[in-house]
């Protein structure tokens, strides 16, 4: 039987990242960690119609994989401290949960 987790918190070891939906040429820059906020909203109605999460191995991706992967996206940064130019110069774990691809970039909390 597959792993499930509760949140992506759990998913990732983090609080904050980056959720990808590819097929919307969006991504959401967010705190998850939130229990009563906009990005827990988001998880449970947008990203999985289930209470849980599924497995997802990382996969470590570099600045140029990172590159692509925001190429012809639209960002949302919904954090406070946060620079639209930071994401270029982004390494970290990428999670391919099929629609949608969770990153856990290096170095944010």
């Amino acid at each position: 039987m597959e792993n499930q987790h509760t949140g992506l918190q759990e998913l990732t070891g983090q609080e904050s990242g980056i959720v990808v939906y590819p097929a919307a040429k969006m991504g959401i820059v967010c705190n998850w960690s939130s229990k009563d906020g906009l990005p827990r909203m988001l998880e449970a109605a947008v990203i999985w119609s289930g209470e849980s999460i599924p497995d997802a191995p990382a996969k470590r991706y570099g600045y140029a994989d990172m590159a692509e992967i925001f190429k012809n996206l639209e960002i949302i940064d919904t954090s406070e401290d946060r620079g639209g130019d930071v994401l270029p110069h982004i390494s970290g774990k990428v999670f391919d949960l099929g629609a949608v691809v969770v990153i856990a970039p290096d170095d944010w909390a």
